[in-house]
């Protein structure tokens, strides 16, 4: 679930904030967790931003850090408060079918 206003944690890297859900809910090495990240990070055309914190990224990034750590965790269903950004064609895509 995505909402309005990101609920990323200002204590880690967007890497870290994407990689979480993995760890916890598919319980993989962290390390893979990572790697599976920067992909996702990728999909959202952030990978220049995987290493910085929330705090240092505008609210549109932020939302699109959470785009990324949803489509981490290939659900078959995401809920958002607004549509995708156009800048996200995997979350776009998504949100048409």
């Amino acid at each position: 679930m995505v909402f309005q206003s990101s609920t990323l944690f200002d204590s880690m890297i967007l890497a870290e904030n994407v990689a979480l859900p993995l760890r916890k809910h598919r319980r993989i090495a962290w390390s893979a967790a990572l790697d599976d990240a920067r992909r996702r990070l990728a999909q959202a055309r952030m990978t220049e931003h995987a290493e910085r914190y929330p705090a240092e990224l505008s609210d549109g990034m932020r939302k699109r850090a959470a785009i990324a750590r949803t489509l981490a965790l290939d659900t078959r269903l995401s809920c958002s408060t607004s549509r995708p950004p156009a800048s996200i064609p995997s979350a776009r895509a998504a949100w048409s079918a």
